[in-house]
């Protein structure tokens, strides 16, 4: 088993975390009428940024918007405690 393996396994876990709890944000019912429109509501972030350019008058823009938000900041927070979460164990166990 390689060096590195607990620190992958804890990064992993955190990334799984962060799209579960993306997942149940977008249950809310501030979503439904995103879900209800066919909007595919995950963390590609290339779809999250579509938001900020839709049209001021269309009613999802808000909504798209604030989960947009909420993604983008899933990301980049998942990622950086992802990134933390393996260094760390990979620290205790004293493979740096």
């Amino acid at each position: 088993m390689p060096k590195e393996f607990a620190g992958f396994l804890a990064a992993i876990f955190v990334m799984i975390l962060a799209g579960i709890s993306y997942k149940l944000i977008t249950k809310r019912d501030e979503f439904k009428k995103l879900r209800d429109s066919g909007q595919v509501l995950n963390l590609n972030i290339a779809l999250l940024l579509f938001s900020f350019f839709r049209e001021e008058d269309d009613e999802l823009k808000k909504a798209h918007e604030k989960l947009a938000i909420i993604g983008i900041l899933h990301v980049i927070l998942g990622t950086a405690l992802a990134v933390l979460a393996g260094s760390l164990v990979s620290y205790y166990r004293g493979e740096y």
